[in-house]
């Protein structure tokens, strides 16, 4: 063996005991909870219950603001769905891998629930109209005199 090949054969061995030294490092977890970052920078909070052989892993997501950006992504891959049915899942699952999988999966989307405008409507219009009859002619300004009625008949 020439001198390249032991040189080459060292940095070899210091390399590997490099890598095996800082993936064995000891890492300091809370048992409890840990935070963990998904591939789009959002923190994803889990609650880690441990009792026994059983262990179960609950997540949460942060909701997010939804932007229009989210809300174009998905509308691009499901034309057919309206705006409102889009931002409403984006509003649930905080997410647009999560609101795509859930298209992919063939799930329906649902409308965000209105209020109930038939009543409102219905309120707003008896508020507009006129108790009586003389608070009709003091809106629309006519005199409900009724001398003039006797000067019309003579």
């Amino acid at each position: 063996m020439d001198l390249s090949t032991k040189v080459f054969l060292g940095l070899l061995v210091a390399f590997i005991l490099v890598v095996k030294r800082y993936l064995n490092q000891p890492t300091h977890k809370n048992i409890n909870k840990t935070v963990d970052i998904s591939n789009d920078g959002e923190e994803i909070d889990k609650d880690v219950l441990v009792s026994g052989k059983d262990q179960k892993t609950v997540k949460r997501r942060r909701k997010r603001r939804v932007t229009e950006g989210m809300i174009e992504i998905v509308s691009t891959l499901a034309p057919h769905l309206d705006v409102e049915q889009i931002k409403y899942d984006l509003e649930k699952t905080g997410s647009v891998e999560l609101t795509v999988e859930r298209l992919l999966k063939g799930e329906e989307f649902e409308f965000p629930p209105k209020e109930d405008e038939s009543s409102t409507a219905n309120n707003s219009k008896s508020n507009e109209e006129p108790q009586n009859e003389e608070d009709y002619y003091e809106d629309y300004h006519t005199e409900t005199d009724s001398s003039d009625s006797e000067d019309d008949d003579d």
